[in-house]
């Protein structure tokens, strides 16, 4: 009777080893993915967390453009200046816009 059993077992591990196999396999699979999905997640999220603060960047200069007294002159940037404001730069050469 043991030796009947004995071989029933051996029979039932030879036929579940192949699955239990295919599972381990598609365990470390799935995990993989999942650490690569991550990561790529995380990456993604810091590049656009930079390309938002660029665009920020720009969008407050467009803010402050659109605020400025600027026009075209003749193709070039002019502007009306406050020339009692402040001066800026190594010499003074920069004088605030006055706004609109």
């Amino acid at each position: 009777m043991t030796s009947i059993l004995e071989h029933h077992d051996t029979r039932i591990g030879d036929a579940l080893r192949p699955r239990v196999v295919r599972a381990w396999q598609f365990v470390t699979i799935v995990s993989v993915l999942g650490i690569v999905l991550l990561g790529a997640a995380v990456w993604l999220s810091a590049h656009y967390m930079r390309v938002i603060e660029q665009n920020q960047l720009s969008a407050d200069l467009l803010k402050a453009y659109n605020r400025a007294d600027v026009t075209l002159c003749d193709g070039s940037l002019c502007a009306r200046v406050d020339t009692k404001g402040k001066r800026w730069g190594a010499k003074g050469e920069y004088m605030p816009v006055q706004p609109r």
